[in-house]
């Protein structure tokens, strides 16, 4: 029987007693916890319900070690890699799950972790864009003017004045000017493309923002070269916040 078959009867067998009262050592932030609720509803490898919260079976800082039952204090469910201490650091969440559950699961965790992740993400960057398109489009233009290569500060002002009508114009040229003020900073070129990727919430956007940088930055030329031969693009130093 694998991992995954076992924790299955764990679930199985909390299942049976849904209802009724259980107590459970819970480990949260470094500290242990002895509780005792009744057991409303179980998640499979997600966690339970007690009627007054929902408990995870693991998470950054909580973990649940053992589940017994409270009348006749049968174990219903164990997770032995557990030890004393968890939660006090932030846990490798995925790790604890591939021990106690397996690899299969801990894939799907990974996963949901990533489409999580992406999803704060396009509602950060959602939330941003509206901030930004309320912002004065001569604010930006002249914020810009303090990070750009100065030999060229009539293109940029004929940019931004062109593309700074939308939030999403707006956005692109704000990023790139928080970009190169960063290459400004003497930031490396590896930090300056993760700043991008994390500023877009896809292809377009990334390649917009890059392409501003790759026109305006004092070091432009040199971080074109380091996107083209990372990503595959010809480096043709041309702005690409037209692409709406």
């Amino acid at each position: 029987m694998n991992l995954e078959e076992k924790a299955y009867d764990m679930f199985d067998k909390l299942s049976e007693h849904t209802n009724e009262e259980v107590t459970y050592e819970l480990w949260s932030y470094g500290r242990q916890n002895k509780k005792t609720d009744t057991l409303v509803f179980i998640q499979s490898f997600k966690g339970f319900g007690t009627g007054k919260k929902f408990v995870p079976f693991i998470s950054e800082r909580e973990a649940i070690k053992s589940i017994n039952l409270k009348e006749t204090g049968e174990l219903l469910y164990k997770n032995p890699y557990i030890k004393s201490g968890f939660g006090k650091n932030k846990e490798d969440v995925e790790a604890h799950i591939r021990d106690i559950f397996g690899d299969k699961i801990a894939d799907e965790y990974a996963v949901e972790k990533r489409v999580q992740a992406e999803r704060e993400k396009i509602v950060r960057i959602d939330e941003e864009l509206d901030i930004i398109s309320k912002k004065n489009k001569l604010e930006i233009i002249k914020e810009g003017l303090q990070h750009i290569n100065q030999d060229l500060i009539v293109e940029w002002v004929n940019h931004a004045d062109e593309f700074g009508n939308n939030a999403f114009g707006s956005y692109i040229i704000s990023k790139s000017i928080n970009c190169m003020k960063k290459m400004n900073d003497n930031a490396s070129f590896d930090e300056l493309d993760e700043y991008i990727n994390k500023a877009s919430r896809n292809s377009i956007i990334e390649i917009a923002i890059a392409g501003d940088v790759i026109r305006f930055g004092k070091n432009g030329s040199e971080f074109g070269e380091y996107f083209s031969n990372k990503y595959g693009f010809n480096n043709e130093k041309k702005s690409f916040s037209s692409l709406k």
